[in-house]
């Protein structure tokens, strides 16, 4: 991808499934690395987990997106770095997520916002603070297809509970916000853009009926790899998608499409 090889991007959520595989596929396009998490410890773990802890260009960085004063403090510890100009925003709370639609609490739906929302939106006002004025930028959120459209309930298999109402509000939520930023930003030359994902197969926690139920679901008849959603992140982060902000791109096989 034109324009990622030699710039630094900032990965929230690194050390998710899909988190994991935007870091792999920015390392293979020559961009340094800050990959975040709420805990070093876990940070650390997952980097000797995925081998990749010697990697001269991974910096690992503890941010916890719920609270603005990780978020400044996660600012100063790069102050010396060179300026991010990439951010690629895969953390999100799973607080809650295992609640059903009649058992979310307040603090349930409290919590996602202030990750998913608040503290991305802040993490990146913050960024683009330190830009220079002629400074271009690319931010890449990841959403859902239950921002933009209701759950099915059919795909679920009796003990597995279907995505939460508090996410989908939080994930919709975040593509208004992708818009609103475009529009504040354009001058700027900083792009905001949205990533819709569908399924990403997970064999850790999908059972086969459940996968086959929502392959069914799909046009291409198949979930998708972190690898493609990652794929989609590097290209909107980059050059190539040098004319493409305030959109929501739909990643998701056909899934909202029948």
């Amino acid at each position: 991808m034109n324009g990622l090889s030699g710039s630094t991007a900032i990965v929230t959520g690194a050390t998710g499934l899909i988190g994991t595989a935007v870091v792999r596929r920015l390392l293979q396009e020559g961009a340094t690395i800050i990959a975040t998490s709420r805990s070093s410890k876990d940070a650390e773990e997952w980097a000797s987990r995925e081998k990749m802890e010697k990697k001269d260009n991974l910096k690992l960085q503890e941010l916890d997106l719920a609270s603005e004063d990780s978020i400044t403090a996660f600012i100063k510890g790069i102050g010396s770095e060179e300026q991010p100009t990439v951010l690629i925003g895969c953390a999100r709370s799973r607080e809650g997520l295992q609640t059903g639609p009649d058992g979310f609490t307040f603090e349930d739906l409290h919590r996602l916002i202030d990750a998913d929302v608040t503290g991305h939106a802040s993490l990146a006002r913050k960024l683009v603070k330190g830009l220079q004025k002629t400074q271009a930028a690319s931010f890449v959120f990841l959403s859902s297809i239950y921002a933009v459209a209701g759950v099915d309930l059919s795909l679920y298999p009796e003990g597995m509970r279907p995505s939460p109402p508090h996410y989908a509000a939080a994930k919709a939520a975040l593509l208004a916000l992708v818009r609103c930023l475009a529009a504040e930003w354009g001058g700027r030359n900083v792009r905001v853009n949205a990533i819709v994902a569908g399924g990403v197969r997970s064999a850790a926690r999908q059972s086969e009926e459940f996968v086959q139920r929502f392959t069914e679901r799909t046009m291409l008849g198949r979930m998708a790899s972190p690898e493609e959603i990652a794929s989609a992140a590097a290209f909107l982060a980059s050059e190539d998608a040098s004319y493409v902000t305030g959109s929501c791109m739909v990643v998701d096989g056909g899934f909202t499409a029948w």
